[in-house]
């Protein structure tokens, strides 16, 4: 972590510490609703009708919407927990 992006995440944007956005939240989801998650965030940033880079710095630049790599990255996290999870209960 750095002293300007403590959370490394890619959507960092300064001043996110005083609105709290730095602030570890817990999520709880079936498997199906982290499927779900999952399924909806890999077609978003990879699938065939994915927007294109121009089309997604778009959606940053107007509506505000995280990069597509940090998008990317919450994936692999979630689905990281989710396969750990998963072979823990087999």
């Amino acid at each position: 972590m750095s002293d300007v992006n403590p959370t490394n995440s890619k959507s960092y944007r300064p001043g996110d510490e005083e609105k709290g956005y730095n602030d570890l939240v817990t999520i709880v989801l079936t498997k199906r609703e982290c499927s779900d998650l999952l399924t909806a965030m890999n077609e978003l940033t990879a699938g065939p009708y994915a927007p294109s880079k121009k089309e997604w710095q778009w959606m940053e630049d107007v509506m505000g919407m995280p990069t597509r790599e940090s998008l990317m990255a919450l994936f692999d996290k979630v689905d990281d927990f989710q396969e750990g999870d998963l072979r823990s209960s087999k």
